[in-house]
């Protein structure tokens, strides 16, 4: 079964996505990437569906140094398999002239059998989620994850020698190279970007009602978490970047999955909101607005916000809510641009 991590494709898979959800019925897997970048390590290894799988299942995890992988992903490395007994790292590490180590794929390994995913992509920002990708997604039957799981093993005692540990100092000195003389187009590959809206964005602001202790967890209708975050698949990953009253925008991205209960809400957790008082008697407002491929700028708006006011009145002339439902309203970047000049998520600065 052929994917391709399209960024013009909303509805598109990423690898990241497609590896966090082989991992969660696997008990063993492994996996190889020719580079690795420190935020691409973070993406999968931080993942917290994927962690529960490092707690409880083995997996290897094997990188090259032949180019782009630096000394900060290999601290990383270090830094996380230092948390998982279980998560083994190595780096495949050669002399062989004119030959690169390039290979790029995974393996899992369940009760049931097991998954192969095949491609293009490495254990970058870009290569997991951003750049255009392509890979294939093979199911393993038991006979065959264990095949695959004992083919590994025959490859990696073949290569007992090329892979050395994250702290070798031959490795080290490779990677530290890798810095100095890695192309211009790498150079931002590890860093998360949201991007700027533009005329084809969309935005959409609801009201965030109260949920008991827990309502960062913002409850949406089914209709905005299908149509507007396209997260209405469990394993796909919404990334959302906080924007506050000042503009400016958060380092890192929250990656969320999306979670739907029996009532049939569905919420995504806002950590703007985390250990805030809910107000009253007015409504806390969430403004999203689309920047790409499951990417968001955010604001949490809260009544004591410089702009609140002038959102709260956009919303209640144009929300079409029933009377007991959040408002809610969904419109185009331009019209909220047009409604709302002065706001941050134009003009945030910081990333």
């Amino acid at each position: 079964m052929w994917r391709f991590q399209d960024p013009y494709d909303p509805l598109a898979p990423t690898l990241l996505e497609e590896l966090i959800a082989a991992s969660v019925s696997a008990e063993a897997g492994g996996a190889v990437f020719a580079y690795a970048r420190a935020n691409g390590i973070d993406l999968l290894l931080r993942d917290p569906e994927f962690q529960r799988f490092l707690k409880t299942g083995r997996f290897d995890l094997i990188v090259g140094v032949d180019g782009v992988t630096d000394v900060s992903a290999l601290d990383r490395l270090q830094t996380i398999a230092a948390e998982f007994p279980r998560l083994r790292t190595k780096v495949f590490f050669h002399d062989r002239p004119a030959t690169t180590f390039h290979p790029k794929f995974s393996w899992f390994r369940g009760l049931k059998g097991g998954i192969a995913l095949v491609g293009s992509g490495n254990l970058t920002v870009g290569g997991l989620t951003t750049n255009w990708e392509a890979f294939a997604i093979v199911p393993l039957t038991p006979a065959g994850a264990r095949a695959a799981e004992a083919e590994w093993q025959r490859w990696k005692a073949l290569h007992a020698f090329q892979l050395r540990d994250v702290s070798d100092s031959a490795v080290r000195a490779r990677a530290a190279k890798n810095i100095a003389t890695r192309p211009d187009r790498n150079v931002h590959d590890d860093i998360p970007r949201p991007g700027r809206p533009n005329s084809a964005s969309e935005a959409l602001i609801v009201e965030v009602p109260r949920a008991s202790t827990r309502w960062n967890q913002a409850n949406l209708d089914q209709s905005s978490f299908v149509n507007f975050f396209h997260a209405n698949d469990p394993r796909r990953r919404v990334q959302l970047w906080h924007v506050n009253d000042s503009g400016k925008i958060a380092a890192d991205p929250e990656i969320r999955p999306g979670v739907a209960v029996k009532s049939k809400n569905f919420r995504i957790e806002l950590r703007a909101a985390a250990g805030l008082p809910y107000p009253s008697p007015d409504r806390p407002i969430a403004v999203f607005v689309a920047t790409g491929f499951r990417r968001f700028l955010y604001m949490l708006l809260m009544p004591s916000s410089p702009h609140y006011r002038q959102v709260a009145e956009i919303l209640a002339k144009g929300s079409r809510s029933p009377k007991r439902q959040m408002k809610r309203l969904a419109l185009s970047a331009d019209q909220l641009s047009s409604a709302w000049p002065g706001s941050p998520l134009w003009s945030y600065s910081g990333t």
